[in-house]
């Protein structure tokens, strides 16, 4: 967003949270809609994918332990209060009128929560666009949850079931969590029938930003903007 902000003649994509007015930016419409949090989770906003999930199996953690406080912090994470929040801030649009205070949801893993878990280090993979809002929740979550320790091996979203559930589940780059910055397909090449738990967690909302000095431009359709960013439309003047 900042290079847009320093080219008068710019575009570029960003995040719905970014502070537009700091970077010299201004967001644009997309078919004519407003990206808004409202207009994200009701649908009307069409520029945005989901952030999706995946985990081992049940029983295939190497410990009780992990398994509960990767069950645990997916709770956190995507249910309380204080877990959307962190989502939120970190770029992730979350519905909050559906959460509940972890002090409310935390009962349920009282026992694996107060134990000493330094020695236990639950690995992510997946989606790079992911890291962000997972670091984020981790890092809030850890001390709540007896200091375990955590590594994020993000490489694509095409890694994060092999590697909690497929041919690489048990090799090098294994994961107990897998991520995806979009669906996971349905054709038969990403079963997550056998996970312990699956679903979304967040939406990502991708906002087109132009220049704040350009104010010719407050909207582009879904054909402008591939006719821009393929090099095809090169003026502003040329926008049809």
């Amino acid at each position: 967003a900042a290079k847009v902000g320093a080219d008068k003649n710019g575009i570029g994509y960003t995040s719905l949270s970014t502070d537009f007015e700091k970077n010299g930016v201004s967001a644009l419409q997309y078919e004519g809609v407003t990206a808004s949090s409202e207009s994200v989770l009701d649908g009307s906003y069409k520029l945005q994918r989901p952030f999706m999930y995946v985990t081992r199996a049940a029983g295939d953690y190497g410990s009780d332990d992990k398994e509960q406080l990767v069950q645990a912090f997916l709770d956190f994470m995507q249910n309380s209060t204080e877990g959307m929040a962190i989502v939120k801030k970190n770029g992730g649009e979350v519905d909050e009128s559906k959460a509940k205070p972890w002090d409310e949801l935390s009962k349920k893993y009282e026992a694996v929560l107060g134990k000493d878990n330094s020695a236990i280090t639950i690995t992510t993979c997946g989606s790079t666009s992911v890291e962000k809002t997972v670091k984020a929740s981790l890092e809030a979550f850890s001390p709540m949850a007896g200091n375990f320790k955590f590594t994020m091996n993000q490489s694509g979203s095409g890694d994060a079931v092999p590697r909690v559930l497929g041919k690489e589940k048990d090799g090098p780059n294994k994961g107990d969590i897998g991520f995806a910055s979009r669906a996971f397909k349905e054709d038969g090449s990403e079963d997550i029938s056998k996970a312990m738990e699956s679903g979304q967690y967040c939406i990502d909302a991708v906002v087109a930003v132009v220049n704040k000095e350009n104010t010719d431009v407050t909207s582009l359709t879904q054909a402008q903007l591939k006719s821009i960013f393929t090099g095809e439309t090169l003026k502003w003047e040329d926008i049809k």
